[in-house]
């Protein structure tokens, strides 16, 4: 039975990741960004900011960490406008949750 990727020639942890990333359709980087949105969410909401602001800090740096793993080639292109277009709504919402 034919394997349908070719045997791996991992030898540094950046032909792993792109390994792994050609495997799982890139979204091991998609999974990355995600895991880093809820980190910074999470940091945000322990200096007590609003859940508005803390989305849209954590969405803001996460697309801007978006487009540089976008250049490396480790995300799709239209997973990184996913990330703008949530970036662009959580800012949107913290301008409209203003009291």
């Amino acid at each position: 039975m034919p394997r349908p990727y070719q045997p791996p020639n991992i030898s540094s942890p950046e032909t792993l990741i792109t390994y792994a990333n050609e495997v799982t359709n890139k979204m091991l980087g998609v999974g990355f960004l995600s895991i880093f949105a809820i980190m910074v969410f999470s940091f945000c909401k322990i200096r007590f900011m609003r859940n508005s602001d803390s989305a849209a800090v954590s969405l803001t740096l996460t697309t801007i960490v978006g487009l540089f793993v976008w250049v490396m080639g480790w995300i799709t292109g239209d997973k990184a406008v996913m990330f703008i277009i949530l970036a662009v709504a959580a800012i949107l919402w913290s301008f409209l949750d203003r009291e």
